[in-house]
């Protein structure tokens, strides 16, 4: 049996890197394969690469590992290809967000409103030839995009090439943490009873910790396009359906909890999944200033700021990890 190759472009992401090693490794089926580390940044992805090995020998994932530069060398004959890119990514989205702003209107500018233009423009500019790599060395790999705007990434592959591609992306998690908090009772998990979203250390181990626990009592099935995905079925997972009880409870609680989801689950009758803050860059008429409708919904605009710090600690974790100095937390 062909052992099956994947290639991780963007290897040397300190946001996806790690988290995809983990999901790799951690995977029976995957048990034996080939992984093939690709990265332009040689520090970064030397760094990858150690704590790919680490984790490989310490989980047991007998994998055949390679850290490479080249990219086309990488590319011959994979089976899957995940993609893991951004053009200097905190500080133009800044800027798209800004001028935007400039001129009365509010949004993310990451994967909706005017902003994603040019937030597609520039990363296109890099995945387009990866495409053409693609097409020639390995036609028949499966390529997994993380690279935002993930769904106009995914259109530009299917439609200006013959790659097969689909969008992959862990807003899931957000779905389990309002899920978790808005049955709590039902579930037994303890909540602040005041919760809601901000960008800071404190709100985010408190998430983590409902994500936790609700993936442990919940199944989730979902399914629409990145930061627009939307619950098909909640169960118990016993098997129990509680998706009618969610919508329910989720009307009746507070009212400073997500409101923006909320008011979609009173017009659709369907629970999304990602959150106001990554909703709303789907609903126009959230970014007219005028409306004032990130006040209304409490919106949080990504703190940039603190994703390039946050990205340093990661990256601090990942040396001290591959050197061996501290213990696996992925």
């Amino acid at each position: 049996m062909k052992q099956r190759k994947i290639v991780v472009i963007g290897a040397g992401s300190a946001s996806f890197g790690l988290s995809t090693l983990a999901g790799l490794m951690r995977r029976e089926e995957l048990r034996g394969c080939e992984l093939c580390l690709v990265d332009i940044n040689r520090e970064g992805l030397d760094a990858v690469h150690s704590l790919a090995r680490r984790i490989n020998g310490e989980w047991g994932a007998e994998m055949t590992i390679v850290a490479t530069t080249d990219r086309a060398a990488a590319l011959t004959g994979a089976d899957f290809v995940i993609l893991a890119i951004a053009v200097d990514r905190e500080n133009r989205w800044r800027i798209d967000h800004e001028i935007a702003k400039d001129l009365g209107i509010m949004h993310y500018a990451e994967n909706g409103g005017p902003g994603v233009l040019f937030h597609t423009a520039r990363n296109l500019a890099v995945v387009m030839p990866i495409l053409r790599d693609m097409e020639k060395l390995c036609p028949h790999a499966l390529l997994l995009n993380f690279t935002n705007p993930v769904p106009r990434i995914v259109l530009a592959a299917r439609r200006y090439s013959h790659v097969p591609a689909v969008g992959v992306c862990h807003q899931l998690g957000f779905g389990y943490m309002m899920a978790g908090y808005i049955l709590a009772k039902d579930l037994d998990i303890d909540v602040p009873a005041d919760y809601r979203f901000v960008w800071t250390d404190e709100a985010s181990a408190v998430e983590r910790r409902i994500i936790d626990l609700a993936e442990s009592k919940l199944d989730i099935t979902a399914a629409g396009i990145n930061h627009f995905t939307w619950m098909l079925s909640v169960r118990m997972k016993s098997g129990e359906d509680v998706y009618p009880l969610l919508k329910k409870r989720f009307l009746e609680g507070p009212r400073n909890f997500e409101p923006l989801t909320r008011r979609m689950i009173e017009i659709f009758d369907c629970v999304p999944v990602p959150g106001d803050c990554h909703m709303c860059e789907y609903l126009p008429y959230t970014h007219n200033m005028s409306r004032h409708t990130w006040g209304k919904y409490d919106i949080q605009m990504y703190d940039l700021k603190r994703g390039e710090a946050n990205r340093k600690k990661l990256w601090e974790g990942i040396l001290r990890m591959g050197r061996g100095s501290f213990p696996l937390t992925t």
